[in-house]
């Protein structure tokens, strides 16, 4: 039972993380093109401060599904061991 809760939130998390992937890189085109033909502005900043955030997210959804694989892992050997 736990293993398929495990499984259920390492999915849920690969989602996530799939999606904010795609926001990120959405976001860093979005910063370049202003970057690009505007200059630095008040929409350059928010941009690359977004960035920094998505970014951010990205590390803590990956060290979160690593958390949960790694308990998975463990699971199954406790399993296997019995």
């Amino acid at each position: 039972m736990r293993e398929v809760a495990l499984k259920e939130k390492i999915t849920n998390l690969r989602e996530l993380f799939k999606l904010v992937f795609a926001l990120f890189f959405g976001d860093l085109a979005g910063t370049l093109s202003i970057l690009r033909y505007d200059g630095f502005n008040l929409l350059s900043f928010t941009g690359i401060v977004s960035l920094l955030w998505l970014a951010l997210a990205l590390f803590v959804v990956w060290n979160k599904m690593e958390y949960y694989l790694n308990l998975l892992e463990e699971d199954k050997d406790e399993n296997h061991s019995n």
